[in-house]
Parts: structure tokens; C-alpha cells; sequence
């Protein structure tokens, strides 16, 4: 049957990439998967299709409610499949005529006979397009107009891409997957052609995408997958006019991040062209001062120097998700060695540049014993920030079969994703993800010691807080890995009683925030009373990130004394001597000053406002400006010529913290969000400015006494 002949023309399509809002904007990212789906098929179909694209889904019901679409297709990953599924049940049940409806994305199990289930359960999904979905949905389309829209019609023989129940047989057809779009500008840019302008509403974060694919094998992600073995590009011609054509509307935004959706940017010869493209968007309209990525797992000469191309506001991702030879064979994945690792960071560090790993707890083959030595390893390589994951059991991955499952004695369990809960229009929908909390060789009990551990490094390590007393600490020839597992093991002995007990919050909090079942979360959270534990922050957020802004917000103090403490301590047994000791002290006094004036009262909107100038005795700037190069005993300034900085931030840092804190809040769950979400959080510090004049009684807190080197001097 020919275009003319079909019985529907002109057929109106909502697509939906939804997120929640309740708390904030859980995935505040531009919905650049449906903008590929609409612009293909508006290429195709031109006039024939009416199609509207969704982000918020209020907005998207009060739609439903005024004019029911022909087909209403929204997307399934973790951060919207509960909400999606209740929309699409919302739109099938009480909208009349119903529409088609049509659910795509990678919450999908891959195993035939999981499908066969998960597709029974919902029996208000009519089809279901598998993998990529340009090609795929605009065969549905296709089928749809040569059917009258009767879904009956549409299901008598397989569509291209897509699988549904027959009415006939009762069993689930499944169409045959379309060759990948290997020329990727065969998809008409979302951008240039205006579909994602409703988007550019000064709340969500753009994002592009240059390539599509991956080489690596990784059995714990969707991508690991044969299907996505070839890598795929958009052509760089096509990324620099996108490129300038968001950095045009973003130049007077708050939002100053870019997302980058490729999972191994810079590791390709193109994407030099596109660093090129981002440094020159930036200097010509402000946008964007960050920039959100997974950089390559290899070719990493490359990658350094295509940083480099950006400047400033990209770090390199060094995702070695497990030092364990065993664990990687287990997951299908190769490392480069460990001291190919210390030379990047040591080349980075060089040209001021920063990194960070990312590691994953509850791989199978990974123990307690071997995920710490993967973090002290990581930590001698001096890689400035490790991002820590707990293992998410994804449908559509190999480590999330039943094979899987049972040759690694892997079990899950289930928690909200954070702030991933709403009401719509009397419509709830909570997300939950299933994580691995137990292996056949990490115990729940050892799940959670972890979980602690991780808590420590994320506040005490991490994105350069405490980087002055690390450097230090490193110079003495201490491990900061011994520093944090001397904190961690003694914090019930040795920490204030505000920091033990915020410890011991965190991990009764992980223990509860994991049920046995999807089921029982629901149940929980339909009754009121427990909702309103959702809404009023009390569960369902980032715990780790939550966790720490508790402690910037009320127990910075005690944190930054407790560290200075144990340094002291494992000082202590290092020198013998008095004097020693006494030098030691007197460095440590400053380093704790430096400190409380970069972080103290960080999101507070009153003191962004201040200017502090402080007295010390050592140069600490100097120290830092030639990169530690020699001991800080050498920056010593005697008595009379002590130098005086003036702690500050700059105009930049205050519109930016602002804004951060007008979006999210300034309590500690508002402080979660921003500590998860910012790309460098050091670019919040207060500046250090080395002046000349009389200094201020800035009221610095005073050192803690250790008690192990004498009277300790105040700051």
C-alpha cells in the first residue's frame, strides 16, 4: 500500500522522556532521545505527523486530558520506568478513543523468556520498540497509517524493531532488529531544527551526542552488548552548529553545564574538532564553564590533549570499576596497568588538570579485602576524586541473568533512586532500582561497612576539600588511605560525638533504604504518613551526598578537627622528637586555618558575601602555586614577616552558588543534590589572595588538641 492510500493522515504523536520534579528536577537533561525519534520521523512522514515532545509530566497529562494523541510513546530507563508505566496505563485506561501506546528504552530485559514476562504484566503497553528506536518507530508509524490505527490490524504480522502480544495466538512477536544508522546525520538534528527550543527553559542541562556505540564488553552495562559493538559518529560539521546554536540561547543562562552523552568522548580523532568547537562557544558567549562526560577507556594521550583543547570545566574519567584481575575477567573488562595509571595523573597534574575514577561495589569475585586495596591503589595514583557506585542489576545486561545470578551467588536488593518519586495529577509513581548487596564472596555486613568507607572518602578525599592536608600528609610520606582508614576504624573511639553519630545514621540509613521487594516499597509509601517521609526529605534521597551536606551544614567543624586529629596522631608516630612534633603542630595550625576559610559556611548566602583576611606562618599559597614541590617547612615566615591572605569569592562564584541554591536549597538534602550534581565543586571554594597591610581578627576555630604531640596552638 502506497503513502496515498492510507486511511490516517495527519496523526498526532506525544513522545515523552519524563522526570520527576517533587523534589527538584530529577533528570534535569534536555530529552535528547525523543528529539532523535520525532526529527526522523518527521523526515520521513513530513506533514502527516503532529508531534509533541515532553520533559515535565504535568505538563504531559494536562495534554492527555485536553486532546488524546493517536500514539503517546514514552521512554524506559531507571529514572522514569515507574512513571512512564503509570502514564501509558493512565492513557490506555481512561482515555477514550485510547491511544497507541508505545514504551522504548533500556529497561528491557534482553533474555527472550524475561520479555515474554515483563511485557504480560503490562498489558496496557501495546508495542515495545527494542534498541535503537528512529528506525523502529517510524515503522510503527508506517504500520499504524496502513492500518486505520486499528491495533488488531497492526499486530497480524511482525513490525520491524518492535515486539507485542498477538490477540490471535497469545504469544509475543518480535520483529527483527533493523540495521544500525551507521551515518548518523541521517537523523535530522533535533537542535537545528527547532524541535528542543521548548526546552531551553533555564532548568535543564543540554546535552549532545557525537557518537553512538561502544568497543568494550562490559557485561554490567547496556552497551556491553554485541549490538553496540560498532561505533557510530555524527558528523563534527553537524556538532559545531549545534554547538553554536545552544551556546546562542544559553549564553544568558544560570544552567552552565553541558552534557556529553558519548560513552568514550575524546578517544576519537573527530572529537578533537569538537573540544576545538566547545572552547570556542565558551569564549564567544560564556557557555558552558562545565562539561559533563565519560571520557575513553584507552588512546588516553589522546584524551589529555583534548582536554586540554577544552581548558578548564572537564575532568578525566579514569572508570577502572575494579582493580581486581579476577573481578575485571568476571565483568569482562581490561584495565590499563597501574603505573600507566600514575603517569596520566602525574601529566594531568602537570598541566593543572584533574581526574577522577569511578569504582562499582558488589561486582561478582569482588571481596571486602580486594575492593579496599583496589581504593588504596587508586588513591597512590593520586587521582583527585573516586566516584563510588553500588552495583545497579540492569534489565538487558549479561550480569543481570539468571546465570549470572546463580554462578556468582549475586543477590539484590531494592531502594528508591534518589528524589525519583512524584504525584501527578493524583497519578504516583515511585522509582526503584535493584542493587547487589551480596555475593558468594562479600557479605550484606561487609556491603555496609563499605558503604561507610565510601561515605569518608566522599567527604574527606574527595573533590579536593581537604587537598591542602593530603598534599601534606603525602609529603610526610603517610599514605591518605592509611589517614582515612585510621578515621574510619577509630571514628567510634577517637571522633566527636556529633561525627560518630552522624556515621551511625548513615549506616542504619543504608541498611533501611533497602527492601526485600519492589512490592513491599510501594506498600510502604502508599500510606500518608510514610509519603510524606518522600516529600519532606526524610527518605528517599542520595544518601552519601545527603550525608554530606549534613556535615558542611552542621558538623563542618568537628569533621575538619577530627582529620586534623588523626594527621596528628599518625604524625606522632612517625617523629620522635619533640621538635619534630612542634613543627608539625605549627604546620598542621595553619593547613586547619586554610582549610576552615576555603570551606566554612560554603553555602550560606551571607558568608559568599564575606572577605576574610587571615594571619599565617606559612606560605601555603606559594606552596601550592609550585605544586608541593618542596616540604611546607620551607614556606616558613619568622617571626614579623607573617603573610596575610584574604579569603574571598568572586562575583562568578556568587551567581553561581545562588543559583545553585535557588534551584535545590541550602538544606542538607539541597546540599545532596548539589554535591551529586556540580561537575567540579572545588570552583565554589573561596579564593585565596595573598595581600600586604594589617589582618583582621577573622575568628578562626581553634585546633583540636590531639592530646598526642601537646598543647595543640590555637588557630
Amino acid at each position: 500500500m502506497g503513502r496515498g492510500d492510507r486511511a490516517i493522515a495527519g496523526i498526532k504523536i506525544y513522545l515523552g522522556d519524563l522526570s520527576h520534579t517533587s523534589v527538584s528536577i530529577a533528570s534535569d537533561i534536555f530529552p535528547l532521545n525523543i528529539g532523535f525519534v520525532s526529527t526522523y520521523a518527521r523526515k520521513i512522514f513530513r506533514d502527516e505527523v503532529d508531534i509533541r515532545l515532553f520533559k515535565y509530566p504535568d505538563d504531559l497529562i494536562s495534554a492527555l486530558k485536553e486532546e488524546t494523541p493517536h500514539i503517546l510513546g514514552l521512554s524506559n530507563y531507571p529514572w522514569c520506568s515507574a512513571l512512564s508505566e503509570a502514564i501509558l496505563k493512565f492513557g490506555k485506561e481512561s482515555r477514550r478513543p485510547a491511544p497507541v501506546t508505545v514504551w522504548g528504552g533500556s529497561g528491557y530485559p534482553a533474555n527472550e523468556k524475561d520479555q515474554d514476562t515483563y511485557l504480560k504484566k503490562r498489558p496496557f503497553v501495546d508495542f515495545y520498540v527494542h534498541l535503537e528506536g528512529e528506525i523502529s518507530f517510524s515503522k510503527l508509524i508506517e504500520r499504524f497509517m496502513n492500518c486505520g490505527g486499528d491495533i488488531q490490524k497492526m499486530k497480524q504480522s511482525p513490525i520491524l524493531g518492535c515486539h507485542f502480544y498477538s490477540a490471535e495466538s497469545r504469544l509475543l512477536v518480535r520483529g527483527g532488529l533493523p540495521d544500525r544508522i551507521k551515518n548518523l546525520d541521517e537523523i535530522p538534528s533535533p537542535y537545528l531544527s527547532g524541535a528542543l527550543d521548548a526546552f531551553f527553559d533555564g532548568r535543564l542541562t543540554p546535552m549532545i551526542q557525537s557518537n553512538r556505540g561502544c568497543p568494550f564488553t562490559c557485561s554490567f552495562c547496556h552497551e556491553g552488548a554485541d549490538y553496540f559493538n560498532k561505533v557510530h559518529i555524527f558528523s563534527p560539521e553537524r556538532i559545531k552548529e549545534e554547538l553554536a546554536y545552544i551556546g546562542e540561547r544559553m549564553r544568558d543562562s544560570l544552567v552552565k553545564t553541558l552534557q556529553v552523552a558519548d560513552s568514550n568522548f575524546a578517544m576519537y580523532p573527530q572529537d578533537f574538532e569538537i573540544c576545538r568547537t566547545i572552547r570556542q562557544v565558551r569564549e564567544k558567549t560564556g557557555w558552558p564553564t562545565n562539561i559533563s562526560v565519560t571520557t575513553g577507556k584507552n588512546k588516553h594521550e589522546r584524551i589529555v590533549e583534548a582536554i586540554e583543547t577544552i581548558g578548564s570545566g572537564i575532568t578525566m574519567s579514569m572508570s577502572v570499576q575494579s582493580m581486581d584481575e579476577n573481578v575485571l575477567k568476571n565483568i569482562r573488562r581490561s584495565n590499563i596497568k597501574l603505573d600507566t595509571y600514575m603517569k596520566i595523573h602525574d601529566d594531568l597534574k602537570s598541566r593543572g588538570r584533574h581526574s577522577y575514577a569511578e569504582v562499582i561495589l558488589g561486582l561478582p569475585g569482588e571481596s571486602r579485602e580486594s575492593y579496599l586495596r583496589g581504593m588504596k591503589a587508586l588513591i597512590h595514583t593520586g587521582v583527585k576524586n573516586i566516584r563510588m557506585h553500588t552495583l545497579m542489576m540492569l534489565d538487558g545486561t549479561e550480569l543481570n541473568s539468571p546465570a549470572s545470578r546463580a554462578r556468582y551467588g549475586m543477590k539484590g536488593k531494592f531502594r528508591i533512586i534518589p528524589r525519583d518519586f512524584g504525584t501527578y495529577h493524583g497519578i504516583q509513581a515511585i522509582e526503584i532500582e535493584e542493587v547487589c548487596t551480596e555475593t558468594n564472596t562479600l557479605r550484606f555486613e561487609d556491603y555496609l561497612y563499605l558503604r561507610g568507607f565510601h561515605l569518608m572518602a566522599a567527604c574527606y578525599y574527595n573533590d579536593d576539600y581537604f587537598v591542602e592536608l593530603l598534599e601534606y600528609l603525602t609529603q610526610k610520606e603517610i599514605s591518605p588511605f592509611d589517614w582515612l582508614t585510621e578515621m574510619y576504624s577509630q571514628i567510634d573511639h577517637s571522633a566527636p560525638s556529633g561525627l560518630r553519630q552522624t556515621l551511625a545514621d548513615f549506616i542504619k540509613a543504608t541498611k533501611e533504604e533497602v527492601w526485600d521487594s519492589p512490592e513491599e516499597i510501594n506498600a510502604f509509601y502508599q500510606k500518608p504518613e510514610n509519603y510524606r517521609k518522600l516529600t519532606n526529605g526524610e527518605s528517599g534521597g542520595n544518601l552519601l551526598f545527603n550525608t554530606c551536606g549534613k556535615i558542611f551544614v552542621y558538623a563542618f567543624e568537628d569533621f575538619l578537627d577530627y582529620g586534623i586529629s588523626t594527621a596528628l596522631k599518625l604524625l606522632a608516630a612517625k617523629y620522635s622528637t619533640e621538635e619534630d612534633r612542634a613543627m608539625c603542630r605549627a604546620e598542621l595550625a595553619d593547613i586547619r586555618t586554610f582549610i576552615w576559610h576555603k570551606l566554612s559556611n560554603l553555602f550560606e548566602i551571607a558568608s559568599q558575601l564575606e572577605r576574610r583576611e587571615v594571619e599565617f606562618q606559612y606560605d601555603i599559597l606559594g606552596w601550592k602555586e609550585e605544586r608541593h614541590a618542596r616540604p611546607l617547612e620551607d614556606y616558613h615566615r619568622p617571626g614579623g614577616s607573617a603573610v596575610r591572605y584574604l579569603f574571598s569569592h568572586t562575583e562568578t562564584q556568587q551567581t553561581i552558588l545562588k543559583n545553585a541554591i535557588r534551584r535545590y536549597g541550602s538544606s542538607p538534602i539541597g546540599l545532596g543534590i548539589i554535591l551529586s550534581r556540580v561537575v567540579t565543586v572545588r570552583e565554589f571554594f573561596r579564593n585565596a589572595l595573598r595581600i600586604a597591610g594589617p589582618a583582621e581578627d577573622a575568628a578562626a576555630a581553634p585546633l583540636v588538641a590531639s592530646g598526642l604531640m601537646g598543647s595543640s596552638p590555637s588557630a
